[in-house]
């Protein structure tokens, strides 16, 4: 009788280790353990463009992780870290990008915004140019309010810093055809100034 019972125990402990393994493996225990590297991109996107950018953030890592010369896996980072204020993070994140694939239009605009952000008007400029040549207009397929028009925004405001108020009027005036200044004034600086800050309100 006893024999019997413990037969019946085991048998039973063994059919419930069963239930539970089937169970963990059909649910899984970790959310970003994607099958491959393509679906973690998908995953990552879908988070970035419904706003929650530290979970796109973590699929993107995933999805380097598992391939290393991923240049999207790095266009993903830097345009999280950056709606995130991770601004050094999202610097090396587009930089490293670059290295992989130069031709990414993405990681360039990315990049122009962000030295813009640490005032390097220069290097920001030529990547401005570096997209604007590629595609004049330019947009962010995962955030459509990113556009030519900012880049020729952030071109105006990096002449104006590098006191070029003439290539910085050209570029406002793409935006806004209809304004003008007297650059021969102090006035008229002061005046494109103020345009170049009212456009970054609107636009």
């Amino acid at each position: 009788m006893m024999k019997m019972i413990r037969h019946s125990i085991i048998y039973h402990i063994l059919i419930g280790i069963t239930f539970l393994y089937v169970g963990c493996s059909e649910s899984g225990t970790n959310p970003n353990a994607e099958s491959d590297p393509y679906n973690a991109l998908a995953e990552g996107w879908a988070s970035f463009e419904s706003g929650n950018f530290s979970e796109a953030i973590d699929h993107f890592i995933f999805a380097q992780q598992q391939n290393t010369n991923s240049a999207e896996a790095n266009s993903g980072l830097g345009w999280s870290y950056f709606k995130t204020d991770s601004i050094l993070k999202s610097q090396s994140a587009f930089e490293n990008g670059i290295l992989k694939d130069n031709s990414v239009v993405d990681i360039h605009a990315g990049l122009a915004i962000i030295y813009n952000f640490l005032n390097l008007y220069n290097v920001s400029n030529e990547k401005v140019t570096i997209v604007l040549n590629a595609e004049a207009d330019w947009s962010f397929a995962h955030a459509t309010d990113i556009n030519y028009l900012d880049l020729h925004l952030i071109s105006a405001e990096n002449y104006f810093n590098l006191r070029n108020y003439a290539n910085s009027l050209e570029q406002v005036r793409y935006i806004n055809s209809i304004f003008f200044c007297d650059l021969t004034t102090q006035e008229g600086i002061l005046t494109l100034e103020t345009e170049i800050n009212r456009l970054k309100l609107t636009l």
